[in-house]
């Protein structure tokens, strides 16, 4: 009986997953446009978990005045929260984290230290302007 429910269970946290994914991506594709940076989503990244199946992410590539930030979706099931993406930057190579927990994203250094903003469009323009600058 259990496996009866269980596959529409496993559906909808994939579908409620790329939604919040998708909302993510949205809205720094419309914070990035705002400043006049190029976006371009990237296709063909397919993440297959186990318990919720294959999924293709909302990935975006940013070209800011300094380098090029990458939007990468990681994934839903993940220690300690529930879903991350990560920020990359190039060609610095600095990496920050964005956690889903509850029903907000957190930002993390990739050593797990908290950021100690909230996310939103300040936080990206900020974490965007300096992970992409060359040490």
């Amino acid at each position: 009986m259990a496996t009866k429910t269980a596959a529409p269970d496993l559906a909808r946290t994939r579908d409620e997953w790329l939604a919040v994914t998708e909302r993510l991506a949205s809205d720094i594709e419309k914070w990035a446009t705002e400043l006049g940076w190029a976006v371009a989503r990237l296709e063909g990244r397919t993440i297959t978990e186990k318990g919720i199946g294959s999924y293709a992410a909302p990935d975006l590539r940013i070209k800011t005045p300094h380098g090029i930030l990458d939007v990468e979706v990681k994934a839903r099931r993940v220690v300690g929260a529930e879903g991350r993406a990560d920020l990359v930057a190039f060609p610095s190579l600095h990496r920050m984290l964005l956690v889903r927990i509850g029903n907000k994203w957190l930002v993390k250094t990739d050593a797990g230290i908290d950021w100690p903003r909230k996310w939103g469009k300040k936080t990206f323009v900020e974490l965007a302007e300096t992970l992409t600058k060359t040490p």
